[in-house]
């Protein structure tokens, strides 16, 4: 990746794409390892229309447990790389090409590793702005309301952005998690989570009328700047 993002994207495209391509089937377990790990970022550096439909699948198909990258590398964190480039994919590819990365996203979403996991809680937000409003809705929200039900340890993605996911969202359905912003601070004991929602609750605010915000948003805040 490093040597992709120094070069010019032409020849990044010629040049480098053939060579990923015979590391990632090299005789060696290790070396297709940090090639797969190098995958995504390399993905990330170049533009959508050097990404054939085919690279990217070499990209998604590392989420899949039955990947054969991934068989012989159980202990690699593979998955774990898939779900940290994901963003940076998607970006690159553009949300018309979302579909490509569906089943992926959605595979990691319910990776036993609670790590896979919160590396894409922690990303959510990110994905929400590259998607837009419509796929954020449709694609995004069934999962980011899964990763608030989720361990803490994943739950607090979610939680620490909150706001920019909620920009992303329609008011119709932005309007819905007003009552569960209230909720997450009758739900937990954990302090940092509550410290996490004070912090974003001037950002909170503007996304709601007033009237509810009114109603809702400022006892909440009341009740967090008295919280011992």
């Amino acid at each position: 990746p490093e040597i992709a993002n120094a070069l010019p994207v032409d020849v990044r495209a010629e040049r480098l794409v053939p060579l990923l391509r015979s590391l990632y089937e090299d005789g060696s377990r290790w070396v297709r390892i940090c090639a797969c790990q190098a995958l995504g970022p390399f993905l990330a550096a170049l533009p959508s229309d050097a990404i054939s439909p085919e690279l990217l699948r070499l990209f998604t198909q590392l989420a899949a447990p039955a990947n054969p990258a991934r068989a012989d590398a159980a202990d690699s964190d593979i998955a774990y790389f898939c779900a940290f480039y994901l963003p940076g994919v998607a970006q690159a590819v553009g949300a018309s090409r979302w579909p490509e990365l569906a089943e992926a996203f959605r595979t990691l979403t319910t990776n036993m590793q609670w790590k896979v996991r919160r590396t894409l809680s922690c990303a959510m937000h990110e994905l929400a702005s590259i998607l837009g409003s419509g796929l954020t809705e449709s694609e995004l929200v069934p999962t980011f309301d899964y990763f608030l039900k989720d361990l803490d340890e994943v739950k607090v993605g979610v939680v620490a952005s909150i706001a920019p996911f909620l920009r992303a969202l329609s008011p119709e359905a932005r309007h819905k998690y007003l009552g569960a912003i209230v909720e997450m601070r009758a739900e937990t004991d954990n302090w940092r989570f509550r410290h996490t929602l004070a912090l974003q609750l001037a950002d909170i605010g503007p996304l709601f009328p007033r009237e509810a915000a009114v109603e809702s948003l400022v006892p909440l805040a009341l009740d967090l700047a008295t919280d011992s």
